[in-house]
């Protein structure tokens, strides 16, 4: 009994199949050569499952500043760089079609390892044909050159010159791709006995032609006389209305010119260029609003931070003041106490008087009979010879004479009052002895009596 299995399977076994060891270092080497860096060891989709490689290849064609990636190895980082690829990919100036471009899970999580070696085939071909000098080499076969009618058959001999091409076959040869631009397939594997021109193949990228727009700006991927269509036959642009009356003589639907196609491809790629520079011009006014706001908003923080600094500052040269102005306080209310008890302790004194000598008042005599009585005096005194007067009592001022007479008194205060203490004293111990010496014949001891 035969065994039964699934399509996908098969389809997935198929497509598992392409992706050969060799055909992976052969990619490997190509892009080894155009970074001139090596890739990390090990199998080719996990050294360019991060994407920098990826990215750094479409740098190479992308004009300033290219794509933005991030080398991490975090896992939405590196999709993120698959992604910018595969947009690079599909956009101007590559513009590779949709049959050639991987899904990020087809790198990513090795979904469709054969689909990621088929877009760096169709990358390094587009690449090679914008940038001949960056990207020397492509990956896969080399397109043969043109073979000339005249000199080749179909045994290899020559036919003199007197067989010419059919047109058919050439319109047919322009159109068809080597396995190399596709993929390969086995339809245009067995088919190669009239290659494509170099020069036809570098006119306008290839597509499906999925789509009437992709008629007149690039080229089929297949014969579309002998295969058809990808989308087949549509009936809604067709004028064709079902249920209605017939109506032969209905004008049928306009269909554009090459001219046509090719002004609204120009307009439209005017429209593009529009707005990409109106989209870069609200970029670069975003960009100067975002850096003026910017400076703004450090110019408020930096006006407020040197704000509240001074305030700051202002309130601990306050608090300053107000600790020095209580310490005053609190130091003269210390000394006014000191003062006070000071001066409760201290003996009353009284009055002082004026320190004017006796004989500096006048008494009843003019002020002429003074001086001449006063200089008088000084002149007896300093007619003495017996040494009793130093030179120095006859010019001392009335002050310094009243200083040294109430220096006299004191002295003589003091020798009064040892006088006195010496006579208290001898008192005392002659009563005393009188107190403790024999009694009045009873035997007791009389307590002496204070006199004080």
């Amino acid at each position: 009994m035969a065994s039964v299995s699934s399509l996908d399977a098969d389809m997935r076994a198929l497509r598992a199949a392409r992706y050969t060891p060799a055909a992976a270092a052969e990619v490997r080497t190509w892009i080894e050569s155009t970074l001139r860096s090596p890739l990390p060891a090990g199998d080719l989709l996990v050294a360019l499952k991060d994407g920098v490689a990826l990215c750094q290849l479409a740098n190479l064609l992308l004009p300033p500043p290219g794509i933005r990636y991030k080398s991490s190895s975090m896992p939405f980082i590196q999709m993120e760089n698959i992604s910018h690829f595969l947009r690079a990919c599909e956009m101007e100036p590559l513009a590779l079609p949709a049959h050639d471009r991987f899904l990020t899970v087809d790198l990513y999580e090795a979904k469709d390892p054969a689909q990621v070696l088929q877009c760096l085939s169709a990358f390094s071909r587009r690449a090679h044909q914008l940038d001949p000098v960056r990207f020397a080499d492509v990956i896969g076969p080399k397109k043969p050159g043109v073979q000339s009618p005249t000199t080749n058959t179909r045994g290899g001999g020559a036919m003199n010159g007197y067989r010419t091409a059919s047109p058919t076959k050439a319109a047919s040869a322009a159109r068809a791709l080597s396995p190399a631009l596709t993929g390969g397939s086995t339809g245009s594997q067995g088919s190669n006995s009239n290659p494509p021109s170099r020069s036809s193949a570098a006119t306008a990228p290839v597509s499906s032609w999925s789509s009437r727009k992709d008629e007149g700006v690039t080229q089929p991927a297949w014969n579309i006389h002998q295969y058809g269509y990808m989308g087949g036959a549509s009936q809604g642009n067709q004028g064709i209305s079902f249920g209605a009356r017939r109506q032969i003589t209905s004008p049928a639907p306009a269909v554009p010119t090459l001219a046509e196609k090719e002004r609204k491809r120009k307009e439209k790629a005017e429209e593009e260029r529009r707005a990409r520079e109106e989209a870069e011009a609200r970029r670069a006014e975003e960009a100067e609003r975002e850096r003026a706001d910017e400076e703004r908003r450090w110019e408020e923080e930096t006006r407020r931070l040197r704000e509240e600094e001074r305030r700051r500052v202002e309130e601990q040269k306050r608090q300053w003041a107000e600790q020095e102005r209580k310490w005053k306080e609190e130091e003269e209310a210390r000394r006014r106490e000191e003062e006070r008890i000071k001066a409760a302790l201290m003996p009353k004194k009284p009055p002082e008087k004026p320190r004017v000598s006796s004989s500096s008042i006048l008494r009843g005599q003019t002020l002429s009979q003074y001086q001449r009585e006063q200089h008088d005096a000084v002149a007896g005194l300093g007619r003495r010879t017996d040494g009793l007067v130093d030179e120095s009592e006859l010019h001392e001022t009335p002050e310094q004479k009243r200083v040294r007479e109430l220096e006299k008194q004191l002295e003589e205060a003091r020798e009064r009052e040892r006088v006195y203490q010496a006579e208290r004293e001898g008192r005392l111990q002659r009563e005393k002895k009188q107190a403790w010496g024999p009694g009045n014949g009873t035997g007791e001891v009389r307590r002496p009596e204070s006199k004080d």
